[in-house]
């Protein structure tokens, strides 16, 4: 509550607080409900996965105890997997990533199948700079994506392989330019991690 508190004093009232609690916390629903519901006081908007990747029943009694907006689904494979979670009805944003959901096809899809059941989206970019570029042109073109979840820590797979990191500006990011997705990739990053079988 300390934490949350000086969060919203340092960012003031306007600006959006989200929550990913990451791969390593699971709450209990019974803690997630007490901590989502103090976390109300400072207008949290979303909070991601507190109860991990996978418990629609779980996610079914935290969405209805408490107010805020519930994420998961970052970790889904295809669209008939984020069709599956949406229709719990436990779900709110939906986290799509390129390199897991079926790359562009099933990143598009699964938009399409969240603009029907008006859920939104965040663009989860985790791995390449590649994944961050198409997830960065998905999130324009699909209007139910507000937001783009960018991997913070620019690794060599982020920083050379294009030959410059895509990074926000004030925490927006721009159109992508260009041809394709607006990048071009360095072949010599390629062979240098690329693993011989």
């Amino acid at each position: 509550m300390e934490f949350m508190r000086a969060v919203r004093e340092a960012i003031g009232p306007d600006r959006r607080i989200m929550i990913d609690c990451g791969v390593r916390n699971r709450w209990t629903v019974p803690e997630a409900v007490k901590r989502v519901r103090a976390f109300e006081e400072y207008d949290l908007d979303w909070i991601e996965e507190p109860l991990g990747a996978d418990d629609p029943e779980g996610y079914a009694q935290l969405r209805a105890a408490t107010q805020t907006m519930i994420a998961y689904g970052e970790r889904e494979w295809s669209p008939a997997g984020v069709e599956r979670i949406v229709l719990t009805g436990a779900v709110d944003v939906v986290g799509l990533d390129p390199g897991r959901v079926g790359g562009i096809t099933g990143f598009a899809l699964s938009c399409d199948l969240l603009e029907v059941h008006r859920r939104q989206g965040n663009a989860h970019a985790w791995s390449t700079a590649i994944d961050t570029a198409a997830s960065l042109a998905l999130s324009w073109a699909k209007p139910v994506c507000r937001q783009l979840e960018e991997q913070p820590f620019k690794g060599p797979l982020q920083a050379d392989l294009i030959g410059g990191a895509i990074v926000h500006q004030n925490g927006l990011m721009a159109l992508p330019q260009g041809h394709g997705l607006g990048i071009e990739v360095d072949q010599s990053v390629v062979d240098r991690f690329q693993i011989a079988r």
